[in-house]
């Protein structure tokens, strides 16, 4: 089984990862967001365009070279984990699916590059290119490059979900239960399922108050992601993503949803959900990686920032099914102690 623990950006998930190290039945992978198969251009975009919608040479030709562009990024990262393995693995895969590779050029190719290489490569080069022609009758192929082809490979699902399956053999180093930082999308788990074997997903959400002064205030230059410079779009922002979750009912048996809050508030409850839900059982560690006593200090933050109650009043008139009921819990406000973050 694989567990992906997915957030939304500031929206806690974290916490649940380190929750699941205090488990001596998982393996808990977070040294970076497992992303391959969401991220843009990873294998689903590459599926798109190779599998569901493919046309002519093109849509394979550029999505191959966008996902070699992409795994070259990532093996900054990747590369180490894996024992260097990463780049060995990706372009096995995409052999594995490309059906005819050649040298040569499209319109795209131009397109793609950088302005310094339109202007020496398509430019400069064109016009010797051409002389060298007219007078000479040479002909050569420069700035020729590698293309690829690939319309609806018939191993494609099975190249790719072979690909994750040694990624992850790379990581892990046992037979315990996997735990995957960000391996799915927390609004749409299900697109990335097919990838992994016997998946299940945690989707943590947080309270738009707390979020949006969070990536404002707390942690501003690392949520630039998230718009705060207008309440009104990061209300725009907010709904419009959280009413893309998954609302299909049979969906619960592979994705369960719970906000942050709760891991604090109703924390043995809670633990007792993800048991459950997971099927580990082994809590040995209590406390070692999260603590609610600590992170109650990152909650209910309106008190920390009085200045703001008028954005917060607009948050929570526009987005009140999202609004966690602190109210309802009979503890000590955390706004008057604790470290936010």
């Amino acid at each position: 089984m694989t567990i992906g623990v997915c957030g939304y950006g500031f929206s806690g998930s974290g916490a649940v990862t380190d929750l699941l190290k205090e488990f001596s039945d998982t393996q808990v992978l977070d040294a970076v967001e497992f992303k391959l198969t969401y991220m843009q251009d990873g294998l689903e975009d590459l599926y798109y365009h190779l599998v569901t919608h493919p046309v002519r040479f093109y849509s394979s030709d550029v999505a191959i070279r966008r996902f070699k562009r992409l795994v070259a990024y990532l093996d900054k990262t990747y590369g180490p984990l894996t024992q260097g393995k990463f780049m060995l693995i990706t372009n096995e895969f995409i052999q594995e699916i490309t059906q005819v590779t050649w040298k040569g050029s499209s319109s795209f190719h131009r397109i793609d590059s950088s302005k310094s290489a339109r202007f020496f490569k398509y430019q400069i080069a064109e016009k010797f290119r051409k002389v060298a022609y007219k007078y000479a009758k040479l002909w050569w192929s420069f700035p020729d490059t590698e293309m690829y082809l690939s319309i609806s490979p018939e191993r494609y699902m099975s190249a790719a979900q072979n690909l994750i399956s040694e990624l992850i053999a790379c990581l892990v180093d046992s037979n315990k239960t996997v735990v995957i930082n960000q391996a799915f999308p927390a609004d749409r788990p299900e697109f990335s399922f097919p990838y992994f074997n016997d998946p299940k997903a945690i989707c943590v959400s947080r309270d738009p108050r707390d979020m949006y002064l969070l990536a404002k205030f707390v942690a501003k230059h690392r949520a630039r992601f998230i718009p705060t410079d207008s309440v009104d779009d990061f209300i725009v922002y907010y709904n419009t993503i959280m009413s893309n979750i998954t609302q299909d009912e049979l969906d619960k048996k592979n994705i369960l949803r719970i906000s942050f809050e709760d891991l604090i508030y109703r924390y043995q409850e809670t633990i007792g959900t993800i048991k459950e839900f997971t099927g580990i059982s082994n809590h040995t560690a209590p406390l070692r990686y999260f603590n609610p006593e600590i992170s109650i200090g990152n909650t209910n933050l309106r008190g920390k920032f009085p200045q703001y109650q008028s954005d917060i009043k607009k948050i929570e008139q526009a987005l009140e099914s999202w609004l966690y009921r602190f109210d309802e819990y009979d503890m000590q406000n955390p706004a008057s102690h604790g470290t936010v973050f």
